[in-house]
């Protein structure tokens, strides 16, 4: 799926500047450390003037090499960087596996020397050729973000022009205050264009108008009518600004008359638009009987008209989600979500199929979002396998590590490193896409809240389903949560929902303690449906069936089937008998 790609943004100007200036206009301005494949480098062009960047080399120096740079050391591997940043300019490199704040494919460039996992230092060259490979020098040095250990889960920017760095040995970021300042990820992550804390723009830049699109996706339904596409401006300054809103009929799925036949429409910011203005534009939708997957259409920013300087940054491209409103969604549900006490590695989600068709995940592209500590962002996990009729799907972080946990579960279904949540995330599962452009089946969880000290929060614990059936809104009611090791967690097991459908209540065993008067029927099949027990002294046959007193309790076993235990005065009667009926 295309993703808007991350205009080069001039940011707020910065005043007070410290003495000692950096001997380059391109600076490193953000290093974010975030979790997973959660990396990315931010440079700005502090200067005046527009720089060509093919002069430019971006190297990183690894572990026990982190420190090799200041001493004409090799790089572990290096980034040619190209094009042309404008004066005040933000570029960010980014992992390709990146999802928070966004996708890899908004940043600037997807680069595999964004792999640093917070003992790795990342050093920017200029003027070097391409046969200066490795680096050995130290004179073509511009900048440089020096680490040796421990710049994990953390997010630093750079609040001055002055040297962050020496070639003293030990020395690192942490040794100049006076640059470097330390964020937790959750500012970064939530933080918006225009902000120092947003990767993409840098208190270091210069202000200039920007316009984009006041959200970068939604998705509708097939039979909602039409959607309305917002387009925003920034920092504007007095001069008149239009843009026109275009169809990329390249890249889109729809046709042209799925959305109305949509022409090119202009959008026009006055003299005396204010920061934050917005303008709409509206896209009809055309509905029609066809079963078709979730389609989108992608609409551009393009020839901006202004007699100052504005430029089209932040979101340039808007994705348009359009659901088929024939096709059914089928009523898959989380039913166990794993952090357990004893062994973090071995966490796992498991979602259930409660119906009597076999779903394949991929086609219906099933997602999981992982929202983590409060993020309005979510790492996506899509879903690759079949989910057999009435059993579950298991996404483990870790195949080794599960396996080694949980010895008589077999295989998981799916690994993904973000299953890595502990105990204050929130999970969603949506059909036909990601956060953006899917429909939200179940949750668990808020997204937006960290839930940590929260009703939620499953710290050390186990989490599963006590209600059947997907949710598109979070109860907490509906969820059971209780401490639990490994050896208490239940994956492949069916959970939340009982048996697979279909299947017909079993007697596997009863046993009666007269002396204690408590029976313990062992069954399987109760499925979703609601039970009650009766007893008869004689089958029914002039004794009628009652409905016992004191009820049952269930207690759910490791094989899946259901002991039903109650207590009734057995040793009064010569004989008693006892039945399992549906409620109607």
């Amino acid at each position: 799926m295309k993703r808007n790609k991350l205009q080069p943004y001039l940011a707020f100007s910065f005043a007070g500047l410290l003495s000692g200036l950096a001997a380059g206009q391109v600076l490193i301005t953000q290093y974010h450390e975030g979790r997973s494949n959660n990396k990315y480098l931010e440079l700005t062009n502090t200067g005046d003037e527009a720089v060509d960047l093919s002069t430019y080399t971006l190297a990183r120096f690894i572990n026990d090499g982190a420190e090799d740079w200041k001493n004409d050391g090799v790089p572990n591997a290096i980034e040619r960087l190209s094009g042309t940043l404008e004066a005040g300019a933000s570029l960010v490199l980014a992992n390709g596996g990146a999802s928070v704040p966004y996708d890899a494919d908004e940043a600037n460039l997807i680069s595999s020397i964004i792999t640093f996992n917070g003992n790795d230092s990342m050093v920017l060259y200029e003027g070097l050729d391409e046969f200066d490979v490795p680096i050995t020098t130290t004179a073509a040095i511009v900048d440089a973000f020096s680490v040796t250990v421990g710049a994990n889960d953390i997010s630093v920017l750079r609040k001055a022009q002055a040297l962050g760095y020496n070639t003293s040995t030990g020395t690192t970021f942490a040794d100049f205050p006076a640059v470097w300042e330390t964020i937790d990820l959750e500012t970064a992550d939530m933080a918006s264009l225009g902000e120092d804390a947003f990767l993409g723009s840098s208190a270091l830049g210069k202000s200039l108008p920007v316009v984009g699109f006041s959200a970068a996706s939604t998705t509708v339904s097939e039979d909602s009518g039409s959607v309305e596409i917002t387009v925003e401006i920034l920092n504007p300054d007095g001069q008149g600004v239009s843009v026109d809103v275009t169809l990329d009929t390249s890249l889109s799925t729809v046709s042209s008359a799925e959305v109305g036949g949509f022409a090119t429409q202009t959008v026009t910011f006055p003299s005396t638009a204010a920061s934050g203005d917005t303008r709409s534009i509206t896209v009809n939708i055309a509905n029609d009987n066809d079963e078709e997957p979730t389609e989108q259409a992608f609409f551009n920013l393009e020839n901006i008209q202004t007699a100052g300087e504005a430029i089209v940054g932040g979101s340039n491209v808007f994705t348009l989600g359009i659901l088929d409103d024939d096709i059914e969604i089928q009523p898959l549900y989380i039913s166990e979500i794993a952090d357990p006490s004893d062994a973090f590695s071995a966490r796992f989600i498991e979602i259930f199929n409660p119906t009597e068709t076999d779903i394949d995940l991929a086609a219906g592209n099933w997602n999981i979002i992982v929202y983590f500590n409060g993020n309005t962002s979510g790492q996506t996990i899509p879903l690759v396998g079949v989910i057999s009729a009435g059993t579950t799907y298991v996404v483990a972080n870790s195949e080794t590590n599960f396996t080694t946990a949980y010895p008589d579960a077999g295989f998981p279904n799916q690994t993904s490193g973000s299953i890595n949540s502990n105990g204050n995330e929130t999970f969603e599962l949506r059909f036909g896409g990601g956060a953006d452009t899917g429909v939200l089946v179940d949750i668990y969880g808020i997204v937006g809240t960290n839930g940590e000290g929260q009703d939620f929060e499953f710290l050390d614990s186990q989490v599963e389903r006590s209600v059947p059936g997907p949710s598109a809104t979070f109860d907490v009611a509906q969820w059971t949560i209780k401490a639990a090791t490994t050896a208490e967690m239940t994956p492949g097991v069916f959970g939340g929902g009982g048996p697979p459908v279909g299947v017909e209540l079993e007697v596997l065993g009863f046993c009666v303690d007269a002396e204690l008067g408590r029976g313990d029927l062992i069954v399987t099949g109760l499925g979703t449906k609601v039970w009650i027990l009766q007893f008869s002294d004689d089958l029914g046959l002039t004794d009628v069936w009652e409905e016992l007193p004191g009820g049952f309790s269930e207690i759910d076993n490791p094989d899946g089937s259901t002991t039903i235990q109650f207590f009734d005065a057995v040793s009064a009667t010569s004989a008693r008998y006892y039945r399992l009926i549906e409620q109607r």
